[in-house]
């Protein structure tokens, strides 16, 4: 997000959480927020509401990885200005960050059909598309089509997204496994969680799928999460070989 944001020529800065997101913008305040709504120590939802007690007017976006109905209504209730669930195009991103930020102003570029009540509902999911040569035709695991959605053709701007997604999902990885051996059932579905919405951002569409499976399972021990577990380093091993084998080509 923060490498496509700097290529539109956006300032940006990271906040780890609800409350540092809060204290941030109360010391500087912000033009735009995109709000993620799962974080530790104070979700979203909890930072919105909080802001908006002293700052009524700063465009707050909710950026999730769920795209359900429910989620829309409940961003919107806690004082967000729109919700934008993952996976999203660039272009998509811009026309709704346009809508509550001048272009004069923010200095984005403009894209034609901006529509604000398609980024209130459901994001439809992208369906696969077979590249134009071999080497995307032989990718199983990642839509490069989306990709290239989001951040443009950059080769330079896809390898880097690529490189960092890659270091997030060892981390992820290694989280969860930790989090097995803890048997904390709730980290496990938040970590979950996060790669869900890592893994539909770069177009890993069966990786994110399986993240979600996992989020939902209904389980009271860490050993029924073991088989999904295996799963998960497949496909994640997977990921990996196809990013080496792209970024080689």
């Amino acid at each position: 997000m923060v490498l496509v944001l700097n290529g539109l020529g956006c300032k940006s800065t990271i906040a780890d959480n609800g409350l540092e997101a809060l204290e941030k913008h109360r010391a500087t305040p912000f033009d735009l927020i995109l709000m993620d709504c799962q974080m530790p120590e104070m979700d979203g939802f909890e930072a919105t509401e909080k802001i908006r007690q002293f700052d009524p007017s700063v465009p707050i976006i909710a950026v999730t990885a769920n795209a359900l109905s429910g989620d829309s209504e409940r961003c919107l209730q806690s004082g967000m200005n729109a919700h934008l669930a993952k996976p999203f195009t660039k272009e998509q991103l811009v026309n709704l960050m346009m809508l509550y930020v001048p272009s004069t102003q923010s200095g984005l570029p403009e894209f034609e059909g901006a529509d604000s009540a398609m980024f209130e509902e459901e994001v439809a999911e992208p369906s696969v598309v077979n590249g134009e040569n071999t080497m995307e035709q032989s990718v199983q695991y990642l839509d490069l089509a989306q990709l290239k959605d989001q951040i443009g053709d950059s080769a330079e701007m896809m390898q880097m997204i690529l490189a960092k997604y890659l270091k997030s999902q060892q981390a992820d990885i290694d989280a969860f496994e930790a989090a097995l051996r803890d048997n904390d059932i709730a980290a496990v579905r938040k970590i979950a969680h996060r790669m869900k919405g890592a893994a539909a951002m770069i177009g890993a569409k069966s990786f994110a799928e399986l993240c979600l499976s996992i989020e939902k399972y209904e389980a009271s021990e860490s050993t029924d999460f073991q088989s999904m577990f295996s799963q998960l380093n497949h496909h994640a091993d997977a990921i990996v070989k196809e990013v080496e084998s792209l970024t080689a080509a």
